[in-house]
């Protein structure tokens, strides 16, 4: 995993929570239990919401993190709203892309909100060592290694929901 602080400038950032802001009030978001494999909802109750940004955004996304970003052809950035007890079990997104990345859009989430991001490193031999990242705001995490990864699910008392940025490239 690559791990990048301060990913994006204030500008673009301030811009993504202006279209999220849009789109929470738009009828553009679609459940995850519709179109996710069933190996990805396994042991979650919760439902995570999708809508795919436009691919003006995509491109200024590409641009601006141009030295930062693995290499690829082509980039489709998603903005997700994991409910109360939604996660992601554990899988790998290497078999379909080139790379996948998060951006964390919360400003304030505490580690017991759950919604933790953890990885098992290719390095790692223990199957029962694994590392983690509670969500930060504008922290993006880019997985170009084909790491096992999973999200907790989020608390049922979590005062919000989860909200990140994801980014898939070919």
């Amino acid at each position: 995993m690559k791990i990048v602080e301060n990913a994006l400038s204030v500008e673009l950032f301030n811009e993504t929570l202006s279209i999220l802001n849009e789109y929470s009030k738009e009828f553009c978001w679609k459940p995850n239990k519709f179109f996710w494999p069933n190996y990805l909802l396994e042991g979650l109750y919760g439902t995570v919401m999708v809508s795919l940004a436009s691919e003006e955004y995509d491109r200024k996304f590409a641009e601006e993190l141009k030295d930062v970003l693995p290499n690829f052809n082509k980039l489709k950035c998603i903005f997700q709203c994991f409910d109360r007890g939604a996660g992601i079990a554990v899988h790998d997104d290497l078999t379909q892309y080139k790379w996948a990345a998060t951006l964390y859009l919360n400003f304030n989430w505490h580690v017991n909100d759950g919604g933790i991001f953890c990885w098992k490193p290719i390095d790692f031999d223990q199957d029962y060592m694994w590392k983690s990242i509670v969500p930060k705001k504008n922290l993006l995490v880019i997985n170009d290694k084909n790491e096992k990864h999973f999200v907790t699910p989020v608390s049922p008392y979590s005062k919000e929901e989860r909200f990140t940025l994801q980014i898939w490239a070919k």
